[in-house]
């Protein structure tokens, strides 16, 4: 590994000073030491912006920028903007890593020469630690990897990688999202040529019950809008680049389509309006051989009678997808 490769660790902090501490000092343990913590304070209330001033005081490699609250994706693009390191990486400001995060991400993307490095990670919730392994580990190309976003949703995430700087360029969060790093990071890996996974639980991601998706509300409305969004947005984007993947990926669209549908039910208003959004692409499943059961599914979705939803609301994948 060249010694001399600096790494910038985006943390957007909001209302967090109860978990900050224990996510700081486990970054300032790293057996790798050069790297710079971007703190972005998000307007935040609590007690979050003064630690944030204190440990700037304990280690130059620490900065913070304190702003007007405008939420994750807005602070994460702040970061982005005076990042000065050959690698990026985000931390959420709850979470904690293992000493070794940096070290052993950097050496397996230098070692395969890859643009992109993934780990495996452990969920902490309510003291109790839950393992996640990879379904893949290697070395996998860009476009096989966008493929595996179609079975694998971990591929999306975004605080198990470090990211070449220079793939990011003028790439930046969509501001006003539910899941804002589910539109960053598909577009990120389509910009490399090659991501290496490890089978190392390096991160730990910690589970809160207030973050836990709400099963009712403008919120839960909110997340599901923009899930339908960049759905659709990711299916034009990645069929540009690689049209022999359309058929995939528009099954996987179609199948969404009707997830959506189905979990739209938290009022009548608003079922109603995301058949009439999603009645818009009705016709993309006309002239391919899209499965017949699904295509007559999707269509049955498209006419179906608005009925109460109940949902799940301890489904840990879903916290994940529209945090």
């Amino acid at each position: 590994m060249k010694s001399n490769q600096k790494v910038s660790i985006i943390i957007p902090v909001y209302n967090i000073a109860k978990y900050l501490k224990e996510c700081l000092d486990s970054i300032l343990a790293q057996t790798y030491p050069h790297f710079e913590i971007l703190l972005i304070d998000d307007g935040s209330t609590d007690q979050s912006p003064q630690i944030c001033d204190r440990y700037v005081e304990k280690d130059p490699r620490i900065k913070v920028i304190h702003k007007q609250n405008g939420g994750a994706a807005s602070a994460r693009n702040k970061g982005l903007d005076i990042a000065t390191g050959d690698f990026v990486c985000f931390i959420d400001s709850d979470d904690s890593v293992k000493r070794n995060y940096i070290e052993r991400l950097l050496d397996s993307l230098e070692v395969n020469e890859a643009d992109i490095s993934v780990c495996a990670y452990q969920y902490l919730y309510k003291n109790v630690i839950e393992h996640e392994s990879m379904d893949y580990i290697g070395v996998i190309s860009e476009k096989d990897f966008i493929l595996r976003f179609l079975s694998d949703w971990k591929s999306g995430l975004l605080w198990n990688k470090i990211f070449r700087a220079s793939l990011i360029d003028n790439i930046r969060f969509e501001e006003g999202h539910k899941i804002d790093d589910e539109f960053f990071t598909y577009q990120i890996i389509m910009n490399a040529q090659k991501i290496v996974v490890i089978d190392e639980e390096l991160y730990i991601y910690r589970m809160r019950a207030s973050s836990v998706m709400q099963s009712k509300g403008a919120n839960y409305e909110k997340m599901l809008q923009d899930r339908f969004e960049y759905l659709t947005k990711r299916y034009f984007d990645v069929i540009e680049k690689y049209p022999d993947l359309k058929q995939d990926y528009l099954e996987n669209l179609i199948d969404n389509y009707i997830r959506l549908i189905n979990d739209s039910r938290s009022s009548s208003a608003f079922f109603e309006h995301m058949k009439l959004q999603i009645g818009e692409y009705k016709d993309i499943v006309k002239g391919i051989g899209v499965d017949f059961f699904l295509k007559r599914a999707f269509r049955k979705a498209l006419k179906s009678k608005y009925e109460p939803l109940k949902i799940d609301v301890e489904r840990k994948n879903d916290k994940i997808f529209f945090e």
